[in-house]
């Protein structure tokens, strides 16, 4: 496995904060639960920006962009609408 694949399933996926939130909570610790939901937002922001989990084919190609999709935001082109 090479370092991104590695990376982006281990820290970039949201089993790793749900699963230390719930432990946190279970155990009636706060700062796990907080460093879970600050873990979890981190993901969501770098989502909603449109960087998402990386292939090994190329830095930009991700699971938010297509195959051939690879624009800098990894978002789809909106295409205009009929009149």
């Amino acid at each position: 496995m090479n370092g991104a694949y590695t990376s982006a399933i281990a820290v970039h996926t949201y089993l790793a904060p749900v699963t230390l939130g719930a432990a946190g909570a279970s155990f009636g610790m706060s700062l796990p639960v907080w460093v879970a939901l600050v873990w979890a937002a981190h993901i969501g922001a770098d989502r909603a920006v449109g960087y998402g989990l990386k292939y090994p084919t190329e830095f930009k190609h991700t699971h938010l962009s297509g195959q051939g999709d690879h624009n800098t935001a990894g978002l789809a082109a909106v295409a205009p609408a009929d009149e």
